[in-house]
C-alpha cells in the first residue's frame, strides 16, 4: 500500500473543510484543493525546490493584476506563469496563506480554476 504524503500545510485549509464542497486529490506530488468545484490551490512541498515548495494558486491570468496589488506577497509562479506562488519561504508565510484562504473560503470569484472535463477516449479497434 502506498503511504500517504503528509503536508504541513494542511492546517491552512482547515477553515474550508467543514464545507460540503471541499475536496482534495493528489497531484504531481502535490496535494490539489477544491472548493467549490473549483481548483483553488496547490500545496507542493519540495524543500530541494524553491518552484515547488509553497502554494500554487491557479487563477485566470486577467485576475493576476488584482490578486498581486492586494497580495503583494504572491508571485507569479516561475515556471506554471498562469497560476500565482506563495513560496513557503516568504517571510510571514502563515499570515499570508490565512489572508488567502480567508479570500477563498468567502468564495472570492478570482481564486480557482475549474477542471477541463476529460474526454472519453474512444478505443481504437485492432484491424487483423
Amino acid at each position: 500500500m502506498k503511504k500517504k504524503k503528509v503536508f504541513s500545510m494542511m492546517w491552512t485549509v482547515e477553515p474550508l473543510e467543514d464545507d460540503p464542497t471541499f475536496v482534495t486529490r493528489s497531484m504531481f506530488g502535490g496535494l490539489a484543493v477544491y472548493y467549490d468545484g473549483k481548483m483553488v490551490l496547490v500545496m507542493m512541498e519540495n524543500r530541494n525546490d524553491l518552484d515547488w515548495n509553497g502554494m500554487l494558486i491557479p487563477t485566470e491570468r486577467p485576475f493576476h493584476l488584482s490578486l498581486l496589488k492586494e497580495f503583494s506577497e504572491l508571485i507569479p509562479h516561475r515556471i506554471l506563469g498562469k497560476w500565482l506562488y506563495l513560496p513557503l519561504s516568504s517571510g510571514d508565510f502563515e499570515d499570508h496563506a490565512v489572508k488567502l484562504i480567508d479570500s477563498i473560503r468567502r468564495r472570492d470569484p478570482r481564486f480557482g480554476i475549474y477542471p477541463k472535463k476529460r474526454s472519453s477516449k474512444k478505443r481504437r479497434t485492432k484491424v487483423r
